[in-house]
Formats: structure tokens, C-alpha cells, sequence
């Protein structure tokens, strides 16, 4: 679960950096510019947005099925316990 977030905050901080720098560092004056920019910029953010979601649910089914079967296997160990104290026979108790 750290890794995913980690990967995730991590990718928050180098995409904004990246279109920051985008947007600061290529000036068009034309109109035509002006829209190749935001067009470029447009689409590799629809790019990254579905390669992250596609990401985010891998990881999540990932991460959830084999919790939830840990889980099961906890419940079901601890259910098959039985203490020794309830089998224990008093003599006295005849």
C-alpha cells in the first residue's frame, strides 16, 4: 500500500512540475502556438489520466485479494481453536 501511494504522490509531484515548465517555458505568441501548446499539453494529460487509472485498479485488485484472503485465513485459524481449559475434566465435578 506505501508503494502505491508512494508511486502515486511521486508522479503527482513530476507531473506538475513538468506541465509548470510547459506552460513557463514555451511562449507562442500566435494563436496557432497558442493551441499546438495547450492541444500537446491536453493530450499527455489524458494519456497519463488513463494510464493511471488503468494503474490504480490494477493495483487495487492487486492489493484487495489477497488481503481479503489473508483475512479469511486469520478468521478461519482463529476459529478453529479450541482451549484445552473447556475439555479439562474435574474429577470432583462426577
Amino acid at each position: 500500500m506505501i508503494a502505491v501511494v508512494s508511486v502515486y504522490i511521486g508522479s503527482w509531484i513530476a507531473v506538475k512540475n513538468y506541465y509548470f515548465s510547459l506552460k513557463l517555458n514555451v511562449n507562442s505568441d500566435t494563436f496557432l502556438g497558442s493551441f499546438i501548446k495547450n492541444y500537446i499539453i491536453s493530450t499527455q494529460m489524458l494519456f497519463l489520466l488513463a494510464i493511471y487509472t488503468a494503474f490504480a485498479i490494477w493495483s487495487f485488485l492487486a492489493i484487495y485479494s489477497p488481503g481479503e484472503i489473508f483475512v479469511y485465513h486469520v478468521k478461519d485459524y482463529y476459529g478453529m481453536i479450541e482451549f484445552p481449559a473447556f475439555r479439562i475434566h474435574f474429577p470432583f465435578w462426577d
